[in-house]
């Protein structure tokens, strides 16, 4: 969800074991809008509209898709051409002026 105050923090791990945690941040969005990934489909909700490029990719890396679409305000609804994937975890990034979003999408036998 955009428009929402994200916490976070960093976990530094050295190579004996041995780790540390950055201090607390506050991430603060001022675009209002929703995001959601599914197994077939991207669905935006924004106040504004956007040109949004999307990328999925294998956790190793390898583009399975890529494109980009117009997001107009409100509902829209991107249809994913996922048919014939393996089973596994991918990760699907969007970008555009106001988002920089990603999400793991996890496909089942």
């Amino acid at each position: 969800v955009l428009g929402s105050l994200n916490y976070y923090r960093l976990k530094q791990v050295d190579q004996d074991g041995q780790f540390q945690y950055s201090s607390i941040k506050l991430l603060s969005t001022s675009q209002q809008g929703v995001i959601v990934v599914n197994q077939n489909s991207i669905v935006t909700e924004l106040e504004r509209a956007q040109e949004i490029y999307y990328i999925i990719t294998t956790s190793s890396g390898q583009i399975i898709e890529e494109g980009n679409y117009l997001a107009s305000t409100g509902i829209v609804e991107k249809k994913l051409n996922l048919k014939g994937l393996s089973p596994g975890i991918y990760i699907v990034q969007l970008i555009a002026q106001d988002i920089s979003y990603s999400a793991k999408l996890i496909i089942h036998d």
